[in-house]
């Protein structure tokens, strides 16, 4: 099943992000709300995990886990901030 949020649901997301990076940055955040601001699933966040890859997860009880909101935000900007290489010489 893939799991695909609506605009309004990412809004949301987005606006919460917004909301929490003046406040407190290195806030958690859930794993829902993390792969909303990424734009992925959550189960494509739990692979990137799995791969080293993507922000850290953070455990926080036996059956959570959390997302640096910073950390979250930074990876986003580098991958939508990343250019290709320029291959002309």
């Amino acid at each position: 099943m893939t799991h695909q949020l609506k605009n309004s649901e990412l809004s949301m997301l987005e606006k919460l992000a917004a909301e929490f990076a003046g406040k407190s940055p290195d806030r958690l955040i859930s794993e829902k709300t993390t792969a909303g601001i990424l734009g992925i699933s959550p189960d494509t966040l739990r692979r990137l995990g799995q791969r080293g890859m993507g922000p850290k997860r953070r455990k926080i009880s036996p059956r959570r886990v959390g997302y640096k909101l910073s950390e979250v935000q930074a990876y986003r900007d580098g991958i939508h901030g990343s250019k290709p290489a320029d291959t002309t010489s």
